[in-house]
């Protein structure tokens, strides 16, 4: 019997971490970028998992190493061709960032909305 409760415990203890390390992230990488000096930095890809809001804070993540936080200024679906307040798992979208420099980013980032 004690090993059943302390088998159950050891369960239960790794299914919790395990879902500390995935849930409450929405998550995109990045597959193309543009800088343009009336709009700024506009970055496109695909939600990968959780949901993005216009105006959300998000972190700028190179291979696991934090880069920078930036909001979302605006989201364009691109499947519609329309501005969206939120774009969630699987939409293709191109998003505008605000409070960064062009050279803050690049093709291969990925942008972390932790879900607090």
């Amino acid at each position: 019997m004690n090993k059943r409760i302390l088998l159950a415990m050891v369960v239960v203890i790794i299914s919790f971490a395990l879902m500390s390390c995935t849930s409450g992230q929405a998550q995109v990488k990045i597959t193309n970028m543009r800088i343009t000096s009336d709009v700024g930095v506009v970055v496109v890809g695909s939600v990968d998992k959780g949901t993005l809001n216009k105006g959300d804070v998000v972190r700028i993540v190179d291979n696991g190493s934090k880069v920078d936080d930036v909001t979302i200024k605006g989201i364009i679906n691109r499947s519609t061709s329309k501005v969206v307040n939120s774009a969630s798992k699987g939409d293709k979208v191109t998003i505008r960032l605000g409070d960064i420099s062009g050279s803050d980013v690049k093709i291969g980032d990925t942008l972390i909305k932790e879900d607090n």
